[in-house]
């Protein structure tokens, strides 16, 4: 029988702050900004593994031991332990900071680019389907209140608004269960925005030397099954270190999953807009409509 599992990671990540500026790579998220979230993802009645060090395990297990059914399987490793390029993106950030330190850098690099690692650690403990999911995809600021949208502050959440309670929240386990009913048909699936940027675009054409679809991933929830994983590792290894030597911007796992479906041609599932609202293109239009295999694209098919 097939294991599966959500994944996730919460972590205080590493900053940089230049003299005279604020701190980057960061949108001064702390860990607890991300609990809510996990209830959310609890609700979607899979086994969710939660990669984190042994005090924010702690911390998780506080604030939510007496809100949940089971807490989370807690594996106590973060992007530091999980990617073996962390050093590396991190000096890199740090130089493209300092040439112009007033830009906007708000992202953890070393954090997100390490999505594709973490799914491959999951597989080592023998899960054979794996998704990621954001730890923050049920925010407010993606989905609305009254629909489960969640609060960072958890000072402020209704703890009510939460599947079974709140009968309109969309985190819940027929969710869960469309989410991983898409293996049934492919081995993969990622979500993101009907376009590409146009410097990221320059570069990812100039390296495949042919014009790219115009599709960018968000891989805010993406699945991998172990065969797909294993595909894909030495290539986004390559297009690390492609980037780490041609790039002179930040680039994160958006940029390399992008560069990834010009060869591998992933099940795409795409939304338009993060606005947390019911209309068509949302997030929220997305995860309550559109999580089904008649909603997959492919490229060269109009998204």
């Amino acid at each position: 029988m097939l294991k599966d599992c959500i994944v996730t990671a919460v972590e205080l990540v590493e900053n940089y702050q230049p003299e005279g500026q604020d701190t980057k790579l960061t949108r001064n998220f702390i860990p607890e900004h991300y609990f809510t979230g996990i209830k959310s993802l609890l609700n979607l009645d899979k086994e969710l593994l939660i990669y984190c060090n042994k005090s924010v395990e702690e911390d998780i297990t506080n604030a939510l031991k007496d809100k949940v059914q089971s807490l989370p399987t807690f594996i106590n490793k973060t992007s530091k332990d999980i990617n073996p390029f962390y050093d590396e993106i991190f000096e890199y950030s740090k130089k493209i900071i300092d040439k112009n330190p007033t830009g906007v850098y708000c992202w953890s690099p070393m954090l997100t680019t390490a999505k594709l690692f973490y799914i491959l650690d999951a597989i080592s403990l023998k899960y054979e389907r794996v998704v990621w999911m954001d730890a923050g995809l049920s925010n407010e600021s993606y989905i609305p209140e009254e629909c489960g949208g969640t609060w960072h502050d958890i000072k402020v959440q209704n703890w009510d608004n939460y599947y079974p309670k709140n009968e309109n929240d969309i985190f819940n386990p027929t969710l869960g269960k469309n989410i991983f009913k898409l293996f049934e048909k492919t081995n993969n699936f990622m979500i993101g925005l009907p376009y590409v940027g146009i410097e990221p675009e320059l570069f990812i054409e100039k390296f495949w030397d042919t014009k790219i679809d115009y599709w960018s991933a968000s891989a805010g929830l993406l699945g991998l099954t172990v065969r797909k994983a294993h595909s894909i590792k030495q290539m986004y290894i390559g297009a690390i270190k492609y980037y780490l030597s041609e790039y002179d911007r930040i680039f994160t796992e958006i940029e390399l999953f992008t560069f990834l479906n010009v060869y591998f041609n992933f099940a795409k599932l795409t939304f338009a807009n993060f606005n947390p609202t019911k209309e068509k293109g949302s997030i929220y239009d997305l995860l309550k409509n559109k999580i089904n295999y008649d909603e997959i694209r492919f490229s060269n098919i109009n998204l």
